[in-house]
């Protein structure tokens, strides 16, 4: 009964709940000035949270209890896995909270994982808040490594040391988030149609089920401009009232993560899938003459994993970075940028593809703001007036007139940031829309 209450309670008072989260120390006249809400509403309902404590008072202000309830999200990429823990005001761990946790997620994972070495940098590096390591090359290695996360979570619970609301899976490939499926991911093909329940143990079920602790999957992309959307508003950006957002997520292939007043995935999950579009030449003569040259040798392919050899993915791997989908998946945000900016000539061919993929979202979806965010994070300074430079090229310029570029905070944090937050809206049945 008292889980229903809860239910009942955070649903209801989604909205005050959520301008809790991204303005702080408020009192009851404003918000019901903020909100439209008469002042018995606001004391009936603020008065509500307090006694679950969801909200804390002090004086004449309000604020959300951030440690009411804790978020997990796990990312699953085609080179990299990243678990991130937020509290409950959506904000990620800083790097002394997650410290402890880190320690012992890695010394669960380090037992059973076969390529360590990434592992072994996170846990020496002491400015992320959260732990990544290289993507398993098995599913029976994905799915050990995810139960021992699932261990570490049930250990907190039954320690009482956290209480977990929710945990979000972001992953490559195409989700359907009704059936909790991954319909296609080529970039990592163990995953192939794999539903949810492939991924947890049975016990870790049962336990979740008992804990009324809600999983789900969601794909990369979507994930990552929940993040940004988020990260704007939490961060009091200049942008933070942007209705229609792009994320532009670089990993082995680009997607592009759709918030159009609330999250856009398509019918089946399938929008956003930008990267297997056709690109336009941008290659010079140079180019061509060594792409030829490399599938002579077998070092490149012939087509891309979506059977294309003018996508954007496959010309970005080999014009750009001349790899093959398995070379170019290695290469860290700084390795790239390192390449970029000794090869400025590759900075501006790449320049001219993303600038092509902007020019083409925003004259179909009259975009206000494209967020760079994965691979990408690191590179934009060398970027920006290449992707700028192609404006001019489109024969639609006012599209481009109002839409900003701008790089993410949370780089490749970014998807298990926004599969925390996913999963706990729709635990909920919360809409994917956060206009404050």
């Amino acid at each position: 009964m008292k889980t229903n209450n809860i239910y009942k309670t955070l649903k209801q008072n989604e909205r005050l709940i959520n301008y809790l989260r991204f303005y702080k120390d408020i009192d009851r006249s404003e918000l019901s000035r903020k909100l439209q809400l008469s002042m018995p509403t606001i004391y009936a309902a603020t008065d509500h949270l307090k006694e679950y404590n969801i909200i804390l008072k002090e004086k004449n202000a309000i604020s959300l209890n951030k440690s009411y309830g804790i978020l997990v999200g796990i990312s699953v990429g085609s080179s990299l896995c990243k678990i991130s823990f937020l509290n409950f005001d959506f904000s990620p761990f800083d790097t002394h909270a997650f410290s402890g946790h880190k320690a012992a997620l890695y010394e669960k994972i380090r037992c059973i994982i076969s390529d360590y070495e990434l592992l072994d940098k996170c846990i020496l590096s002491t400015e992320k808040s959260y732990i990544y390591f290289k993507t398993p090359g098995t599913f029976s290695e994905l799915k050990s490594i995810l139960n021992c996360v699932f261990e570490y979570i049930q250990d907190c619970i039954e320690s009482n040391i956290l209480n977990i609301l929710s945990i979000g899976i972001s992953c490559t490939g195409i989700i359907n988030s009704k059936t909790n499926t991954i319909m296609s991911a080529p970039n990592l093909n163990y995953l192939e149609n794999l539903t949810l329940d492939t991924l947890i143990f049975p016990d870790k079920q049962l336990f979740f089920d008992a804990n009324d602790i809600y999983v789900c999957l969601i794909q990369n992309s979507d994930a990552s401009v929940i993040a940004e959307k988020i990260d704007l508003l939490l961060s009091d950006h200049i942008y933070k009232s942007a209705k229609n957002i792009v994320s532009l997520y670089l990993g082995v292939g680009t997607g592009a993560g759709l918030y159009l007043g609330q999250l856009y995935s398509g019918i089946s999950g399938y929008s956003g899938e930008i990267g297997h579009l056709r690109a336009p030449v941008c290659e010079s003569d140079e180019d061509m003459r060594k792409y030829q040259d490399a599938i002579q040798k077998n070092k490149l392919k012939h087509s891309c994993t979506c059977g294309m050899a003018d996508c954007y993915d496959h010309k970005i791997r080999s014009f750009v970075f001349e790899k093959t989908a398995e070379d170019f998946c290695d290469m860290s945000s700084s390795e790239i940028r390192e390449y970029l900016n000794q090869n400025p000539e590759k900075a501006k061919l790449l320049g001219k593809y993303l600038g092509n993929m902007v020019n083409t979202l925003t004259s179909l979806l009259n975009i206000e703001l494209v967020i760079f965010t994965g691979k990408f994070h690191h590179s934009m300074d060398l970027l920006i007036n290449h992707i700028d430079a192609t404006r001019d090229e489109s024969s639609l310029k006012l599209s481009r007139t109002d839409c900003k570029i701008i790089s993410s905070r949370y780089g490749s944090q970014a998807p298990s940031i926004g599969a925390a937050i996913y999963a706990y809206q729709k635990k909920y049945d919360l809409e994917m829309s956060f206009e404050y």
